[in-house]
């Protein structure tokens, strides 16, 4: 390959050289080249078995290196289908990357949630890794176990982890093995192992905040004050960088403000209160409970003070319905019922409409899965339930949709769907780029020794037709004369044929930057497709929540219907242009035709070369040594060309066996969407039944709100029609008296 290095940079002069009129006496410049064509040949026939040989070994290593870049880039399912490939293949368990294999693989499938097949290749990670491989496999067992009891081996794992925990074993499975120890309530063992973290560990502070509440479990108050307050000075100086770390911040403030309260330390629990930060998620708790530390000390206005300052952050009553709920009960215990009244028909009459739209629904449609069924069809992947529960409801109910673990598995049958159509995708790109008759961009030492074999091919042609151009001048034969005119027609065609690795380059350039441009157009025709496709659907989603809309269904469809094609039409489009990009370069269509140019003028200069060589013999060792020197390359081409295609050859079976491994995937995917097909109903039903129970909940608060004030305002005229009976009694007691001893009796 350093041959190349001197000799091609100086190719395109030697073709200017040759190709300018011949000099007087050309020949020494032709000796010059030819010298340079076979010194190169040579090279690159000596180069060959040893830099161009097709080498099986590092391919593991290539597919874990893309696995990886997929598990770093958080895209685990890509990840774990590199990873399951590789450990599938024969042999796998006595290549030096097998545990990295299993390591990866494992922690991708415990990422997708795949529990049971992640735990197989973990457990097998406990058996073949090193120490810390081992320690981390069995905290992520552990972590699996903790979230599913149907697996096996979680009761052995934790014995070997139990057995064989240490000082110095990995943080994660310190931390995993105390909070298994943790949930399962074995509270001392657990704050035990937590113990054994240490300040550097990055999981020292969720240990201490876990030791705290396991000390909280036992009733140890001041101990668990004692941890969390460790947790808060830790990570108050230096401050908490991390989102993590915040929130373990002012969780812990939170809990060390619940402690101070239920001691009676009401000063230090509301100043602790007041540091959890604004945006934080204990924001709000910390907020509520700080009012019930006046409402412990029986300041009750000043509870309603801070009461209505926080509701000012609400929108509306609906989102502040436990705010008004709290403060109507408040106003109660201040005798004041007008403001009571009030404050809780604020919430009947912003919930009762909803609980009433909620309850047409039901009353209408007994059978409710059925009637939303109906509604959604079979397309789960089109399934919105905010769309089908009115969205006052859901917003005055706070019911998270995305939380829905029915919704999170139609969500990712749906993601399953979009990933088998990508994959089917690549592999029509990839049996595309396949396709052609060499693909030598796959292989780039290959491709650079077969472009500069092609580039010296060229310059043995230039010379060859420069050495005839001078010997044959004076050449007076007819046939001769008519060759060397078709031979001088052709070159005409080669010159313009690229004849550099630089020409060539710069010609893919060119068709690569033209496709450029389709490709833009093509990306501005789909952003304008999803708009359009955005307000479509918003039509009909209007449509569906509108009675009496006045839109056509049937126009809406058919726009519906019209959009789909084009989107069709345009992603076909789109596909073509990725297609024709993957072919640019060596063996595309003009690759082609410049062969065939190439083809027909090498054939014409040999005819011209062996009648030169019958009439005018000079000169016959320079022209044998260019007709060696072009078998050789000639001879370099075929070879890289056979080991490409053998290469090819291979990935294409490998490409056929993942096509049939999809294919089987795909018609297990089928059947589960089959079964999830009638989920939608499900889903919307019970959305809209928990939304029903939270609105209806709601108003019955609200109204035994007003049945207490009125129960209470009965309660005090009665005791105040009991005082005043009373009263009358001792002073109609006391007039008999006097009455008795006036008259004597």
């Amino acid at each position: 390959m350093n041959t190349f290095k001197v000799y091609i940079p100086v190719a395109l002069l030697a073709m200017v050289v040759l190709c300018e009129t011949v000099a007087a006496d050309p020949l020494p410049s032709i000796r010059a080249e030819v010298a340079t064509i076979v010194e190169s040949s040579a090279a690159l026939k000596r180069q060959l078995p040893e830099d161009a040989s097709m080498r099986a070994r590092g391919r593991i290593v290539q597919r874990l290196n893309d696995a990886q870049v997929f598990y770093l880039n958080g895209q685990f399912s890509r990840a774990g289908i590199v990873l399951l490939d590789l450990i599938e293949r024969r042999g796998i368990e006595r290549h030096a990357a097998y545990s990295d294999i299993l390591y990866y693989l494992g922690d991708s499938l415990f990422q997708l949630g795949n529990d049971e097949t992640a735990l197989a290749h973990l457990t097998r990670l406990k058996q073949v890794g090193s120490k810390d491989r081992r320690e981390w496999a069995m905290g992520r067992i552990l972590q699996i176990c903790g979230r599913t009891n149907s697996l096996d081996g979680c009761r052995q794992n934790r014995t070997d982890a139990v057995s064989s925990i240490q000082a110095g074993s990995l943080s994660s499975l310190k931390y995993a093995l105390a909070k298994a120890l943790h949930i399962d309530g074995q509270y001392r063992q657990s704050r035990s192992v937590f113990k054994l973290l240490k300040p550097a560990d990055p999981e020292w502070s969720k240990g201490l905040y876990f030791i705290g509440v396991s000390y909280i479990q036992d009733n140890q108050l001041d101990e668990a004050r004692k941890s969390f307050m460790t947790v808060v000075e830790q990570l108050t100086q230096p401050s908490a960088t991390s989102q993590e770390q915040q929130q373990l911040l002012n969780l812990s403030r939170l809990a060390v403000a619940r402690i101070d309260y239920e001691n009676d330390r009401l000063d230090d629990a509301l100043d602790m209160y007041n540091q959890v930060e604004r945006g934080s998620q204990a924001f709000d708790d910390a907020i509520h409970e700080s009012i019930w530390v006046s409402i412990k000390r029986g300041e009750y206005r000043e509870s309603i003070r801070q009461l209505e300052l926080m509701m000012i952050r609400y929108s509306n009553v609906a989102a502040a319905h436990k705010s008004h709920l709290l403060k109507g009960r408040l106003l109660i215990l201040l005798d004041e019922y007008k403001l009571a009244q009030q404050s809780f028909a604020e919430l009947t009459e912003a919930f009762m409409p909803i609980k009433e739209e909620l309850e047409q629904t039901l009353n209408a449609h007994p059978d409710l899965e059925a009637y939303f069924q109906q509604r959604i069809g079979k397309d789960l992947g089109a399934l919105d339930v905010s769309q089908l529960v009115p969205k006052r409801a859901l917003d005055a109910s706070g019911t998270k949709l995305e939380t829905n673990d029915a919704l999170m598995l139609v969500s990712e049958v749906n993601t399953q769907r979009r990933d088998v159509e990508s994959a089917k995708r690549t592999i029509s790109k990839v049996k595309n780029a396949l396709s052609s008759r060499m693909r030598l961009e796959l292989f780039p030492q290959l491709k650079t020794g077969y472009e500069g074999a092609l580039e010296l091919l060229n310059r043995a042609l230039l010379a060859e037709s420069a050495l005839n151009d001078w010997v044959g001048e004076r050449v007076d034969d007819t046939k001769y004369q008519r060759l060397r005119t078709e031979r001088r027609q052709l070159a005409a065609l080669f010159k313009q044929v690229p004849k550099t690795a630089i020409d060539m380059q710069n010609r893919r350039q060119r068709v690569g930057e033209e496709l450029r441009k389709l490709d833009e157009m093509a990306n501005r025709l789909n952003a304008e497709m999803t708009a359009l496709d955005a307000q479509l659907t918003a039509i009909k989603n209007f449509r569906r929540g509108t009675k009496n809309s006045g839109l056509s269904a049937a126009d809406l469809d058919a726009e519906l219907t019209r959009t789909e094609q084009l989107r069709a039409e345009l992603r076909k489009l789109t596909w073509e242009l990725e297609d024709e990009k993957s072919r640019i370069g060596s063996a595309d269509y003009a690759d082609r035709r410049d062969m065939e140019i190439r083809e027909a003028f090498a054939a014409a200069l040999r005819a011209e070369s062996k009648q030169l060589n019958a009439l005018k013999p000079r000169h016959v060792e320079l022209r044998q040594s260019l007709i060696d020197a072009s078998g050789v390359l000639e001879t370099y081409l075929t070879a890289v060309a056979e080991r490409v295609r053998t290469a090819v050859r291979k990935m294409l079976t490998q490409i056929e066996e993942e096509q049939r491994s999809l294919a089987l995937y795909e018609r297990e995917l089928k059947e589960r969407e089959r079964e999830t097909s009638l989920l939608g109903g499900a889903i919307a039903a019970a959305t809209y039944r928990d939304v029903y129970q939270t609105i209806r909940r709601v108003v019955l608060d609200a109204d035994v709100g007003l049945v207490n004030m009125a129960w209470r305002r009965k309660g005090q005229k009665t005791q105040s029609i009991k005082t005043m009976t009373e009263s009358k009694n001792r002073d109609i007691g006391q007039i008999e008296e006097i009455f008795g001893e006036v008259v004597g009796e």
